[in-house]
């Protein structure tokens, strides 16, 4: 397994990069990049309702981090635990940035209203 790919767990470059981003596309850019840097064995440890699809949108981060929390998606090897545990981490946090970026919109629309 090549867990050296995934990022640790609440790293806090990642952690601080989404607090500084101020756009859901941004977001999606971080999550993608993310995404990318986990290794192919260590998507392979996780049950497939763990492994996600496309990140279009904001939606799809939101409905991703919400799967990983409800679903638990126990991991079916031992070793995949940690990982499991790193994205719950990154995509719950990511999540969280976009609803702060959405209500930060709707304020700004209300108050140009």
């Amino acid at each position: 397994m090549t867990i050296r790919h995934l990022p640790p767990q609440r790293s806090a470059p990642v952690h601080e990069a989404l607090a500084r981003l101020r756009s859901e596309h941004d977001v999606i850019m971080l999550v993608r990049d993310f995404v990318a840097r986990i290794g192919p064995d260590d998507w392979a440890a996780l049950p497939p309702a763990c492994r996600p699809t496309k990140f279009v949108d904001g939606d799809d981060v939101v409905d991703f981090a919400f799967s990983l929390a409800t679903h638990h998606c126990e991991p079916h090897r031992m070793e995949a635990a940690g990982i499991h545990a790193r994205l719950s981490s990154f995509f719950t946090d990511a999540a969280q940035r976009i609803g702060q970026i959405r209500a930060a919109q709707r304020m700004d629309a209300q108050e140009s209203a």
